[in-house]
């Protein structure tokens, strides 16, 4: 159906009327793989963000532990470190606190800051202070 509606002229980056939710957001936060893939080919803009939060898709995919979506966003050049802009939180610090570590490890070695403060705190100490012991490990 994706494919039909890009093929019919469809807008990639059209929004919600309510907090500018994406097709690629949606995917993203999904873990539709073959559906970002498809978007990011048709020239979706990998960082919009919803205009409510400032959420990103790499940030959505990276809250969920989406993978194979993360890997896919930051190859098609996604910023890593871009925040929220209703709070300043990153992907690397919602992927630790919620114990994602191939996330936490793909976003670090893509150039994540590590010493990014959310809410006074690293990611390393929120994944520590949420007992998620491997990525606090990987993160020291």
């Amino acid at each position: 159906m994706v494919t039909k509606l890009i093929a019919a002229g469809a807008d990639v980056d059209k929004a919600t009327a309510n907090n500018a939710r994406t097709p690629l957001y949606t995917a993203a936060q999904n873990g539709n793989l073959a559906i970002v893939i498809e978007l990011i080919a048709a020239g979706a803009d990998v960082d919009k963000a919803l205009t409510t939060t400032g959420t990103t898709p790499l940030l959505i995919a990276s809250r969920r532990g989406h993978l194979t979506v993360v890997t896919k966003l930051i190859a098609a050049g996604a910023i890593v470190n871009k925040a929220r802009t209703i709070d300043g939180c990153t992907p690397l610090f919602i992927a630790a606190q919620e114990g994602h570590l191939a996330v936490v490890t793909k976003l670090v070695a893509a150039g994540a800051d590590k010493s990014h403060r959310w809410k006074n705190r690293t990611a390393l100490e929120q994944a520590q202070r949420m007992n998620k012991h491997a990525v606090a490990a990987f993160l020291s």
